[in-house]
């Protein structure tokens, strides 16, 4: 059932358009927000939406979806919430060639927030069950990161790069410099607190 090209509502449809997208038992409301639901996508060359709700591409509103989108980006029982914030609830994200999110929560690109998330970003960067929420300030909270060749954190906070706050952390950073529940507060002041360095 197709009742507007302005607004193009198709109810309990089944589209195949534009070279990959298939939609199958979708329910689409309008191209200026686009809105499926419980819908299957597979669009632009890799991605790919099952049982999924999308509500805007201004926006860009995903419940209870997989999405399989731009070469990597791979998420599976996801929800996304704006590309302005990028917000997803209890998903999995692999984006940006290596940056893989399992059962996490991403706020904004801006402040990259993530809640009880995993993170395999920029090259070696492993988050397992941690919170980021800025790169500016790079906060992680209770997470594990594998970083920039070998700076290794395991059940760690990260504040900022500009200050680099660890607390109860684990780092093997910088070749072999090893830190053991340590806290570091600064690379410009560099202050270790019950730590063992090697």
């Amino acid at each position: 059932v197709v009742r507007c090209r302005e607004h193009q509502q198709l109810i309990h449809a089944v589209v195949r358009c534009r070279e990959h997208q298939q939609l199958i038992h979708a329910v689409v409301r309008c191209r200026e927000h686009q809105q499926l639901i419980d819908a299957v996508v597979r669009c632009r060359e890799h991605q790919q939406l099952k049982h999924a709700v999308v509500r805007c591409c201004e926006h860009q509103q995903l419940i209870h979806g997989v999405v399989r989108c731009r070469e990597h980006q791979q998420l599976n029982h996801a929800v996304v919430r704006c590309r302005e914030h990028q917000q997803l609830i209890h998903g999995v994200v692999r984006c940006c060639e290596h940056q893989q999110l399992i059962h996490g929560v991403v706020r904004c690109c801006e402040h990259q927030q993530l809640k009880h998330a995993v993170v395999r970003c920029c090259e070696h960067q492993q988050l397992v069950h941690g919170v980021v929420r800025c790169r500016e300030h790079q906060l992680l909270l209770h997470a594990v990161v594998r970083c920039r060749e070998h700076q290794q954190l395991i059940h760690g906070v990260v504040r900022c790069c500009e200050h680099q706050q660890l607390n109860h952390a684990v780092v093997r950073c910088r070749e072999h410099q090893l830190l053991l529940h340590a806290v570091v507060r600064c690379r410009e002041h560099q202050q270790l607190i019950h730590a063992v360095v090697r």
